[in-house]
């Protein structure tokens, strides 16, 4: 089963937070052009604009147990507004446990259809075979904010606080090796990029198992 909705879940450590974030893909056609079909008969100068909304994120306070986590995770996925979404996780670190629970509490039915992905975060030069270095999981993410396809509404709760870490991640060269590597340039008690990287594990793979509402664009 597939949704416009994809979730992205940051895995704390004992002094970091642990953040969850749920995007929707919405395609923008033209006034007058809808569906796949309308589209494709409008001719090839009319592709329609993948749009990645925010629609909720969530941060659990420092110290939650891992079992909470993950069962406040299966009630969210299991609402039929969510049910079916692909979920993507941070498997790094404590990530790798848990993770053992998610796919435990999948295969018992608790997640219903969301298979839970995980991708080992690295601060290495290349992704794949899931693994993905930060510099492509957030690089990835500030293309759609310079393209404008990140949309990020007002009002949202913790959106202040996506806000700031955006800003915060910068690129540097690595001390030790001379290296690119991405990290989050300010840290402080209200986090160390968990909110972000929920986000961008959210973005990971606009097009695989998702199916975009489709929207009309505004005009221009």
């Amino acid at each position: 089963m597939s949704t416009a909705y994809t979730i992205g879940l940051d895995l704390g450590q004992a002094n970091d937070f642990s953040a969850l974030a749920v995007l929707e893909h919405v395609d923008l056609v033209p006034p007058g052009a809808w569906g796949h079909d309308a589209a494709r008969a409008s001719g090839p100068d009319v592709q329609p604009t993948r749009e990645l909304r925010v629609v909720h994120l969530q941060r659990w306070p420092l110290g939650t147990p891992y079992h909470v986590i993950v069962g406040e995770v299966g009630n969210l996925v299991r609402t039929e507004e969510l049910y079916g979404s692909r979920m993507y996780f941070d498997r790094s670190g404590v990530g790798r446990p848990v993770g053992d629970m998610l796919w435990e509490c999948y295969a018992r039915g608790e997640f219903g259809d969301s298979m839970p992905v995980g991708q080992t975060i690295t601060g290495g030069e290349k992704s794949g075979n899931g693994t993905v270095t930060k510099r492509d999981l957030i690089s990835g993410l500030e293309i759609a904010v310079q393209q404008g396809r990140l949309k990020i509404p007002t009002g949202l709760a913790l959106v202040d606080v996506l806000e700031r870490e955006l800003t915060s991640f910068k690129m540097h060269l690595s001390a030790k090796n001379g290296r690119e590597k991405y990290d989050i340039e300010r840290r402080t008690g209200e986090g160390h990029g968990d909110i972000v990287i929920a986000v961008a594990l959210a973005a990971m793979h606009p097009d695989f198992d998702v199916v975009p509402r489709w929207d009309t664009a505004p005009h221009a």
